[in-house]
């Protein structure tokens, strides 16, 4: 997560050095950016490789107690598998590791890619799964006989208080909530990553913004959930911290509801922070807040008169960044594909999100969203209350401008519907060098944001013409859910080109699924590269459906705008001749009349790698890509049947198991026992000694054959 170093101190935010140190790092990140694009602007050829990112984390269960808690102790495997990185450089016999790992935000939690990327034979795609389970096997042998890793997005009960003690009872070790970085209510510093990167990250975030971030999601309402009459937010022990209030009994956070009016009073500055920022998102969810909020929500194509819908109410970056997600990264054979596609796959982000939705629980409750997109967007939000108007949307958030060259100028215009914000000087500075218009757009979009994490070792001991540092400390913190990733400096020595990275994905329980979302996105950039496929839709519609991807049961019972007949681009299209239709997630995925389908497109391709990569080839290649085809198959085939509903998907089956769990109180709870269960059953998933029918049956996972190396 962004770049780590330990060159001097992380600079304060309030201070006069670090004002200069953010106009230098944004003068020279531009600079450096222009150096990378001057020496790999020509570049072709590269060849298709590609990798992914899996996040993992770390939970110790107790099973004479039933209780499972979050294990802060990343760091000590990170740093034994780091050890095993450093040897197998130094050893000269070409060993290669299982998997290479990275800290996360989280103290938790932990990340790892495959040692080496994969290329674009279909034989090397299938074997990410290989690589999945290897991964991990070794990071399991660094770990406590009771603590597992676990591809959960989030710990079910994550921001539980001990109402009696105070204490944050769902980590060990415990810790106090309020801490010096986070200021959490709900969340303790110790859960923050100990690298200083992160808990400065956690502290400007909330310093530039002049208040914590104020995450606020709808709240699963059932017979008898408890809702905070004051705050209209989920009822919790912290939330006496929000108001102003006579004495009362901390012991039981039901009084929260039965004290009588006159003990509590919710002040402006309260209001102010409870508020959360608007972004196009949230504008989905405008008949959740009140009308007061709502009306600064764009001017309404909702319901603003519906009674405010009582939210989840967290206030720290944990509860966002805190969460696992699945990642592909794949290199272009040279800048104009590398733009092409990131266009193509920005359409489908908010697909992929619907159908891999696996975040229906938030703050120990259960919520009326299946993802944690917006979760995060909010986590991360630095925005002022000044610039919000200005700038529409979170540093998390989806993307805000295409980017390739390929389309007409009129066809260009009418997809790009958004109204960008971006850094004139920086886009005048780029236009000066060349860049073109698109691209200069983009850049200089990125470049609105201020750099959130300065050393001061790594500020003008940097040459422009020979590091990164800079550009990559704006673009790291840019989330967006694609990211258009230039080479690193030549001077690094790397032999890597022009790459795109895919991010919107909720992480599934075991190396199969998260295998097959990934291996089928890695298709879908092939695919588009073979076929020059055109997915374009206006950027606000792609904002519309990654608002309906959030909405409980999105696959089964939201529709999502989609361009129809998609087919080669044509770059003189008359934008007015576009059609689109909203469709079904079944519809995308499985085609209709209108529409060929995600997974038929996807089985188009894979007859042209079949002429390439097998016919002709030696009976031993043959039987490779047969065996991955039959692998592929398999994952397609979960897939489909997600996508038609006929499995669930990791959300419902999640809300399913806590609703129908024998402790569940119908008060949309998630108890000690029922997170306990969860991630028992999520490991047990992970290690392949449990196939839920309704989730992911054995049969799918057998018609696959033997796991690919």
């Amino acid at each position: 997560m962004g770049l780590l170093t330990n060159a001097g101190y992380p600079i304060a935010w309030d201070s006069e050095e670090n004002k200069a140190a953010v106009k230098y790092v944004l003068e020279h990140g531009i600079e450096q950016f222009l150096a990378l694009y001057s020496n790999y602007r020509g570049e072709k050829g590269r060849p298709f490789l590609w990798g992914d990112e899996v996040e993992y984390q770390l939970v110790q269960l107790d099973e004479e107690k039933g209780s499972a808690k979050l294990w802060l102790h990343a760091s000590d495997p990170l740093d034994q598998l780091n050890k095993m990185e450093e040897e197998a450089k130094e050893d000269k016999t070409g060993k290669v590791l299982d998997g290479l790992w990275r800290p996360e935000y989280a103290s938790y939690m932990i990340e790892g890619t495959p040692a080496k990327p994969y290329t674009h034979e279909l034989a090397s795609i299938a074997s990410c799964e290989a690589s999945l389970i290897k991964r991990r096997k070794m990071l399991q042998k660094f770990l406590p006989k009771n603590v597992v890793p676990l591809t959960l997005v989030n710990f079910p009960r994550m921001g539980s208080i001990d109402p009696k003690t105070g204490i944050a009872d769902f980590t060990t070790p415990a810790g106090v909530p309020k801490g010096p970085a986070s200021h959490s209510l709900f969340v303790p510093d110790n859960c923050i990553n100990p690298h200083p990167r992160f808990g400065t990250l956690t502290a400007n975030i909330r310093k530039r913004r002049n208040k914590k971030v104020s995450i606020r999601v709808p709240l699963f309402m059932d017979e008898r959930t408890r809702v905070d009459p004051f705050l209209n937010i989920d009822s919790n022990v912290q939330n006496k911290h929000l108001t102003s209030t006579t004495p009362m009994d901390d012991d039981d956070d039901d009084d929260l509801e039965e004290a009588p009016a006159k003990k509590r009073k919710v002040d402006s500055s309260t209001k102010d922070d409870l508020k959360p920022n608007v972004t196009p998102t949230m504008y989905y969810f405008a008949q959740y807040f009140d009308k007061e909020e709502s009306k600064d929500i764009v001017a309404s194509k909702h319901n603003e008169s519906a009674a405010a819908h009582p939210s989840i109410y967290m206030d720290c970056m944990a509860f966002g960044m805190g969460c696992n997600c699945l990642q592909t990264t794949f290199q272009a054979r040279e800048l104009d594909q590398a733009r092409h596609v990131y266009d193509q796959l920005a359409v489908l982000c908010p697909i992929m999100l619907a159908i891999s939705a696996a975040t229906p629980i938030h703050k120990g409750l259960l919520s009326e969203i299946d993802v944690r997109w917006m979760v995060i967007s909010e986590s991360v939000d630095d925005r002022t209350d000044e610039e919000v108007p200005r700038i529409m949307k979170s540093r998390y958030d989806s993307v805000s401008t295409y980017i390739s060259t390929r389309p007409a100028d009129n066809y260009f215009a009418k997809m790009n519907d958004i109204n960008l914000c971006v850094d004139e000087g920086v886009y005048k500075r780029l236009r000066e060098s060349e860049i073109d218009h698109r691209l200069a757009r983009h850049v200089s979009h990125l470049f609105i944001r201020d750099p959130l994490v300065i050393y001061s070792g790594r500020l003008h001991q940097l040459e422009d013409a020979t590091s990164s540092d800079h550009f990559e400390n704006i673009q790291s913190t840019n989330w967006q859910s694609m990211r258009f990733k230039p080479p690193p400096p030549m001077a690094a020595g790397s032999d890597i080109g022009w790459r795109v990275e895919f991010r919107s994905m909720d992480a599934q329980f075991s190396s199969f699924e998260n295998a097959a979302y990934m291996v089928f996105t890695i298709l879908l950039a092939r695919a588009i590269i073979a076929f020059d496929l055109d997915f374009y839709i206006p950027l606000t519609k792609v904002d519309t459906n990654t608002a309906r991807a959030h909405i409980k049961d999105a696959v089964r019972d939201k529709k999502f705008i989609m361009q129809k007949n998609i087919g080669k681009l044509d770059i003189l299209k008359d934008p007015s001749t576009v059609e689109y239709c909203e469709m079904s997630v079944d519809e995308i995925f499985n085609g209709c009349e209108h529409f060929e389908g995600l997974i038929p497109v996807v089985k188009r391709y894979l007859q042209l790698a079949k002429e390439e990569e097998h016919d002709g080839k030696s009976p031993e290649d043959q039987a490779k890509w047969v065996a991955a085809e039959k692998r592929v198959n398999a994952y397609l085939e979960l897939l489909k049947r997600r996508a038609n509903g006929s499995l669930l998907t990791t959300a419902q089956y999640l809300r399913k198991f806590v609703t129908t769990h024998p402790t569940y109180q119908k008060d949309s709870k998630v108890t000690p026992e029922i997170a306990y269960d969860v991630c028992t059953v999520c490991d047990q998933i992970a290690s392949g000694k449990l196939y839920p029918e309704e989730l992911l049956p054995e049969e799918i996972v057998k018609m696959a054959g033997e796991v690919l190396n």
